[in-house]
C-alpha cells in the first residue's frame, strides 16, 4: 500500500509540474540557455549530428561547453515526438524519480513507511525540486535520480550497483566526479573501506581533471574550460585555482561569507527541518557541490529558483534520513512514540518552506502570469510558421525555443560577429529586449535593434502586435548617387517616399550609406529644403541611423538604411525646392568635404533632389461645403 501511495507522489507531483513547465514554455517564457540549446542538441543528434549545437555558439560541439553524453538517451524520444514539451516533461518524471531512492532509504534505515513517504514528501515539496523542473532544461535533470540510487546502495553498502549509478551520472556533467571524489572520503571515513574508497577518490578527481583541463578545451574554439571564469577571482584556469587556494588559504575562505549565501544554505534546510545537519556524515558528501556555489562571482548561483542546486538535494535527502536513523538508534523502544511528531515536524518544515520559498501553486512566490498565453502570442506563432525550417534565424532568447528545429539558429545581440541569418525574428516589448539583463541596462539592445532596422541587406516583411519578423534580400537602393564625404563614407543610394509636401507637411526619403573605412567620429546628418532664392524652409539634423547607432559603430562596406524627413515650415510658399544633404561632426560643427561622385556636389552638401511645395488649400469660414 506504502509503495503505491509513494508511487501516486511521484507521479502526480510529475504531472502537476510537468503541466507547469508545459505552459510556461507555450506562454514564450523559456530561454534559449538552456532550454533552447539542449532542444537544438537532442534534434541535431535524433538526425545523426551529435551534439551539433549553433545556440551557444562558443561551443559548436556541445561537449565543449559541458561534458554531458548522457543526454543521447533523450534521442528516441525525439523519434517519437520531437519538441521541447518532450524535454521539460521528461525533466519532471526525472526529478520526481529521484525521490523513489529516498523513499526507498527512508524505509529500509527507519523501518516505517509512514516516514518513508514523508521523506518523499519532503523532498517534492522542496523548493529548489520544483525550481529546477520549471527552469527550462539541464542535464542535472538526468544526473539526481542516478546520483541518488548510487547514494541509496552506498548506504546500503551494496557497491556493484552504487559503481554502476555513479558512472552513469559521471557522464552527465564534468564535475560530478569531484562529488564522486567526496563519496570516496565517505567511504573511507565513514564506512572503513580504505581501498574502494580510494579508488573512487581517484577516479572521480582524476576524471573531472582530465574533463575541465584537457577533453572540453579540446572541444570548443577557444581552447578553454569556460566556466572557470566563474571563479576568476581565485584563478583564471582550474590549475591556478587550486595553487592559488593552497598557498593561500583565506582567499578560499572570503568568498563564502556572506548574507546572500547565507540566505541560500537556509533556503536549502530549513524546508528539510536542518534534519541534514544530523547527517553530516553524509552531509560531507555535498561539499563539492556546496563549494561550487559558493565561491562562484555568480550571482545567479546562489538563487534556488535556478538548477544549481540540483546535485546537493540527494545528498541533503539522504543526509536527512541517516540523520533520523542515527536519532532512531539513539532512542531505543522510545522511537515509536516519537514517530507522529516526526512526522508532523518534517511535514510542518516542508510545506512551510514550501510556502516561503516555492514556486507551486498556493506558495507566495507562486507567478501565475508565467503560465498564461498573452493574445498576442497567436501573432508569434503566425510569424514563425512563415519562416522555413531550413533558414538560419537570429531571435531573442524568449523567442529562440520555439525555434531550434534547425541547424543554425542563435540568440540576438550574443550572435557571432558576421553571421547573416536569413531571418531576424524580435520582439519589441521592453522585457523581451532587456533579457537577460535587469531594467535599465537595455542600451545593448536597443543598440543591436538600430542595427539590424538600419541593415539594408534586410526587409522588414512584418511589424504586429510588437513582432518583427526581417528577411535577407538583395537591397534596392533606389537611385544610384555614389558620392563620397571625406573619404569615409559614400552615399550610395537614395529613394524618395513623396517629392510633394504641403506646408506643415514632412519631405521623407530614404538614404543608403556605406562606410569605406571606419569613421573616426559620430558624424551628423543634416537635410534642408532650399528655395529659389536660397532661404530654407526645412531642415532635420541628427545620427543618419539613431542615437543607438552611432557612424563610428558602421562595420565598413556594410550597406546602411536611414529613413529620414524634412518637417516643411507652416509659413513655406508654393513652389520648387532643393534638397541638399550633407554630413558634420556635431562637436566642431565642421562639415565634411565630398570627395567624388556622378552629381554636380556644392562644396560640402549634396542637392540630392527637387521637391515641390503645394499652395495651402484656403478655406472660408462663412462658406460650408455642398452648400
Amino acid at each position: 500500500m506504502a509503495n503505491r501511495m509513494a508511487l501516486l507522489l511521484v507521479l502526480g507531483w510529475a504531472g502537476l509540474v510537468g503541466t507547469l513547465a508545459v505552459l510556461k514554455h507555450l506562454s514564450f517564457n523559456s530561454s534559449a540557455y538552456d532550454l533552447g540549446v539542449f532542444d537544438q542538441v537532442v534534434w541535431n543528434s535524433s538526425h545523426g549530428r551529435l551534439f551539433e549545437n549553433s545556440v551557444a555558439p562558443e561551443a559548436p560541439h556541445f561537449l565543449g561547453l559541458h561534458f554531458a553524453p548522457i543526454v543521447v538517451i533523450l534521442v528516441p524520444l525525439y523519434w517519437v515526438y520531437p519538441s521541447p514539451i518532450t524535454l521539460v516533461c521528461m525533466q519532471a518524471l526525472l526529478l520526481a524519480v529521484a525521490g523513489v531512492p529516498i523513499y526507498l532509504l527512508a524505509r529500509d534505515l527507519l523501518h516505517s513507511h509512514v516516514l518513508a513517504l514523508t521523506m518523499l514528501v519532503a523532498y517534492l515539496l522542496q523548493p529548489a525540486t520544483a525550481y529546477i523542473a520549471l527552469f527550462d532544461f539541464h542535464e542535472v535533470a538526468i544526473a539526481m535520480p542516478l546520483l541518488a540510487t548510487a547514494l541509496y546502495f552506498l548506504l546500503r553498502q551494496r557497491y556493484a550497483p552504487f559503481g554502476l549509478a555513479l558512472g552513469l551520472a559521471f557522464l552527465a556533467k564534468e564535475d560530478i566526479g569531484l562529488i564522486g571524489a567526496a563519496i570516496g572520503m565517505f567511504i573511507v571515513f565513514s564506512q572503513r573501506r580504505w581501498r574502494l574508497g580510494l579508488g573512487v577518490v581517484l577516479a572521480g578527481t582524476l576524471w573531472t581533471f582530465l574533463l575541465v583541463c584537457y577533453i572540453i578545451p579540446s572541444l570548443n574554439p577557444s581552447g578553454v574550460y569556460q566556466f572557470a571564469a566563474l571563479y576568476k577571482d581565485l584563478g583564471t584556469t582550474p590549475q591556478g585555482l587550486v595553487s592559488n587556494i593552497l598557498h593561500d588559504p583565506s582567499r578560499f575562505l572570503r568568498p563564502m561569507v556572506g548574507f546572500e549565501k547565507q540566505a541560500y544554505i537556509q533556503q536549502l534546510l530549513a524546508p528539510l527541518g536542518g534534519l541534514s545537519l544530523l547527517g553530516w556524515p553524509v552531509l560531507v558528501i555535498a561539499t563539492p557541490s556546496f563549494l561550487s556555489v559558493l565561491l562562484s562571482d555568480s550571482f545567479p548561483r546562489l538563487l534556488i529558483r535556478h538548477h544549481y542546486s540540483a546535485m546537493l538535494l540527494p545528498t541533503l535527502l539522504a543526509a536527512s534520513v541517516v540523520g533520523l536513523a542515527w536519532v532512531r538508534s539513539r532512542t531505543g523502544n522510545c522511537w515509536h512514540s516519537l514517530v507522529p511528531g516526526v512526522v508532523g515536524f518534517v511535514v510542518a518544515a516542508a510545506v512551510l518552506g514550501g510556502y516561503l520559498y516555492g514556486p507551486l501553486p498556493l506558495a507566495r512566490n507562486f507567478e501565475p502570469q508565467q503560465y498564461q498565453q498573452a493574445p498576442r502570442l497567436a501573432t508569434a506563432r503566425e510569424l514563425i510558421a512563415q519562416i522555413p525550417d531550413q533558414a538560419s534565424v537570429i531571435a531573442q532568447s524568449g523567442l529562440v525555443p520555439q525555434l531550434c528545429h534547425r541547424r543554425t539558429i542563435e540568440v540576438f545581440s550574443r550572435a557571432e560577429p558576421g553571421l547573416l541569418p536569413d531571418y531576424y525574428f524580435l520582439d519589441t516589448d521592453s522585457n523581451a529586449l532587456r533579457y537577460p539583463l535587469p531594467q535599465g541596462y537595455d542600451y545593448p539592445y536597443l543598440k543591436a535593434l538600430s542595427k539590424v532596422k538600419a541593415d539594408a541587406g534586410y526587409r522588414l516583411i512584418a511589424d504586429r502586435d510588437g513582432y518583427l519578423l526581417f528577411h535577407r534580400e538583395t537591397p534596392d537602393v533606389g537611385q544610384t548617387i555614389g558620392v563620397t564625404f571625406g573619404d569615409q563614407i559614400t552615399l550610395v543610394g537614395y529613394h524618395p517616399d513623396n517629392l510633394e509636401v504641403a506646408p506643415s507637411g514632412s519631405l521623407k526619403f530614404t538614404l543608403y550609406w556605406r562606410a569605406e573605412r571606419q569613421p573616426e567620429v559620430n558624424y551628423s546628418l543634416f537635410a534642408h529644403l532650399i528655395a529659389t532664392n536660397g532661404k530654407r524652409w526645412g531642415q532635420q539634423d541628427g545620427s543618419p541611423t539613431g542615437e543607438y547607432l552611432p557612424t563610428s559603430e558602421w562595420e565598413p562596406g556594410r550597406l546602411w538604411r536611414a529613413d529620414w524627413s524634412i518637417p516643411v515650415d507652416a509659413e513655406a510658399p508654393p513652389g520648387e525646392y532643393q534638397v541638399l544633404v550633407g554630413l558634420y561632426d556635431s562637436a566642431t560643427m565642421q562639415r565634411l568635404p565630398i570627395t567624388g561622385g556622378g552629381l554636380e556636389p556644392r562644396g560640402d552638401s549634396l542637392t540630392l533632389d527637387t521637391a515641390r511645395v503645394t499652395a495651402t488649400p484656403r478655406t472660408d469660414p462663412h462658406i460650408r461645403s455642398g452648400l
